[in-house]
């Protein structure tokens, strides 16, 4: 499995802005979920999926602005990504 998150952001006294990215690779190998009608093809029961390699990828910004002493506009965006793929041994 590999990982990685970074975030930077810049302040000063009326606005906040901030970024962070975040990122997963995992190559897992083992039994996963299986229909029940597959598995009575196979008369030992086994489950007979493999989970495959995820790629997963997540993006956030995030705003402040103080327009007023007393009123504060904020903006929050994102965007996530995900790639699975699932193989069968049969």
């Amino acid at each position: 499995m590999k990982q990685l998150f970074g975030k930077a952001g810049w302040q000063d006294e009326k606005s906040d802005f901030d970024i962070s990215y975040a990122w997963a690779d995992t190559s897992l190998i083992g039994n996963g979920a299986a229909p029940e009608s597959l598995l009575a093809v196979h008369e030992s029961r086994s489950i007979p999926f493999r989970i495959s390699p995820t790629t997963s990828s997540f993006r956030e910004c995030h705003g402040s602005h103080f327009l007023q002493s007393d009123l504060l506009l904020s903006a929050n965006a994102y965007y996530r990504h995900l790639s699975h793929a699932q193989t069968t041994a049969i």
